[in-house]
């Protein structure tokens, strides 16, 4: 027996396809994020993106894409997706990639280290040698001061108020 369109079986049919569909669009927009975060490479399941890892990432069951809904609509934008993501695909090339990502910062730390290094042997100088110049002038400035104590003790010393005791 044939149920009419509008019936409760057909409506919650479409609403779960629409469901699958909507799952599968949220995982597609995840992934894509995480591409471009990590640069052309899928971070999960060693960088194989496959139409079973969509659907794990969406919840949903592979085979729920064999079915005839979803065999001629999803499956096919699944695979168009895949085809034009633009990431990075086959073990070995992520690998080579990941080698190459790997050498090139080790050389730049390599070339930062280098040049504190550098920096460091011509700033450190010039800092011990500013930092001795400046010890010379506290231990002048101090003998000024102890100088300046002595002649003000040889003269009278008046006490001022303090509190605004004593002047009224």
């Amino acid at each position: 027996m044939t149920e009419p369109n509008g019936s409760p079986i057909v409506r919650s049919a479409k609403e779960r396809t629409f469901r699958v569909v909507e799952a599968i669009k949220v995982a597609m927009k995840a992934i894509e994020a995480e591409i471009k975060e990590n640069e052309g490479i899928y971070p999960f399941n060693r960088g194989r993106l496959s139409i079973a890892e969509v659907c794990r990432r969406a919840r949903v069951h592979e085979i729920t894409m064999m079915g005839p809904t979803h065999k001629k609509t999803t499956l096919p934008m699944i695979k168009n997706w895949m085809e034009n993501l633009g990431a990075i695909k086959g073990s070995r090339r992520i690998k080579t990639d990941v080698t190459r990502r790997s050498d090139e910062a080790k050389y730049k730390y390599v070339l930062i280290a280098s040049q504190f290094q550098a920096m460091y042997q011509v700033e450190m100088p010039e800092r011990d040698k500013e930092i001795e110049q400046l010890r010379g002038k506290v231990a002048e400035l101090e003998a000024e001061n102890l100088q300046l104590r002595a002649q003000n003790s040889e003269s009278r010393v008046i006490r001022l108020p303090v509190g605004g005791r004593g002047n009224k």
